[in-house]
């Protein structure tokens, strides 16, 4: 073998080896973009939730979206006319109208505050006094001449 032979072998074996390097640094660079790319994309998305979120908070804080959900689970203020839809021949109390003991009651209040008030760290909850409840008026149908 002559020292030529063994020259171009080991500046083969170098140029390989470098090769393969840049080969697997850059695939690692691709590989990485990829996940950056995707990451951003995940960051986005929660940022969007996080400002949605914001926006709910912010509304469940007016005494308008108190009085929608109060209404959404069938609360009813004072004084409103409630009308019950039946199917024909189904039993109506007797006295034409709805049982106002089993409707849900109604405590408006202030709207809640943004920082809860401190307490000491070994106090117990005090419990909520409880509210008035508010009185129901519904009017009894009276039939119609036909």
């Amino acid at each position: 073998m002559s020292p030529r032979r063994v020259a171009a072998g080991l500046t083969a074996a170098v140029v390989g080896w470098v090769g393969f390097a840049v080969y697997t640094a850059t695939a690692n660079g691709h590989s990485l973009d990829g996940r950056v790319q995707t990451l951003q994309q995940q960051n986005a998305n929660l940022q969007r939730e996080i400002d949605q979120r914001k926006l709910e908070v912010a509304a469940a804080q007016t005494n308008a979206w108190l009085e929608e959900e109060a209404r959404r689970l069938g609360y009813v203020l004072p004084g409103e006319s409630v009308f019950v839809i039946t199917t024909p021949g189904a039993a109506v109390p007797p006295d034409g109208g709805i049982d106002i003991q089993g409707l849900p009651r109604f405590y408006p209040s202030s709207p809640p505050s943004a920082t809860p008030t401190p307490q000491p760290p070994n106090a117990s909850p005090t419990p909520a006094a409880a509210p008035t409840p508010f009185q129901f008026g519904v009017s009894t149908p009276t039939p119609r001449p036909h």
